[in-house]
């Protein structure tokens, strides 16, 4: 008897408590040097870990089939988002929760888009995941060099600090004395 008891004790709390699942890990390209050489490790078990290392890069070939799927899923991650902003607490919850799948899932096509990449990053400012929102914002670093990816980058970067006619992007407003941020910022 007393161990049905326990039993029943243990499943009850194990179901009042669930599990909160770790961010996916961010994808990037290959590093061309050491963007992250200070980062501490994150205390807070939903955030994600500092990136140390990068994934190899990708040719056209590789991911030329999934470039359009990843550019549809960022469009529509972005129009969730949109609406999110002006809709009630449960539905924004889930319209965010739809892009963040959509920009997850466009990421793993297209590794290199730009508008799925920057529109993560934000989401996870939004949701307090700040290590998550630089390593993503890290990966816009290491592309802005690239031939194919120079112009869009720049663009991203204007609007995140407010660069030329740019006007600062309120979605980083949360991180920005951040000091895994404020590094950033020096590579840009």
């Amino acid at each position: 008897m007393k161990r049905i008891a326990l039993l029943l004790s243990a499943t009850f709390l194990l179901a009042c408590h669930p599990k909160i699942t770790p961010a996916p890990p961010p994808l990037r390209p290959k590093a061309k040097g050491p963007l992250h050489p200070a980062d501490p490790p994150s205390n807070d078990p939903t955030d994600c870990q500092p990136a140390k290392d990068t994934m190899t890069a990708l040719t056209y070939k590789e991911r030329e089939a999934g470039i359009s799927m990843a550019e549809d899923l960022a469009s529509r991650a972005g129009k969730s988002l949109e609406s999110a902003k002006k809709a009630d607490q449960p539905t924004h919850e889930e319209l965010t929760k739809s892009a963040v799948d959509d920009l997850v899932t466009a990421l793993k096509a297209d590794p290199y888009n730009v508008d799925a990449t920057y529109e993560l990053a934000g989401v996870y400012v939004d949701i307090d995941r700040f290590q998550c929102a630089v390593s993503l914002l890290n990966r816009l670093v290491e592309m802005k060099d690239h031939p194919s990816r120079k112009t869009e980058v720049a663009k991203k970067f204007d609007k995140l600090i407010g660069r030329g006619s740019a006007q600062m992007d309120p979605a980083f407003d949360k991180i920005r004395q951040d000091d895994r941020f404020l590094e950033l910022l020096k590579h840009l």
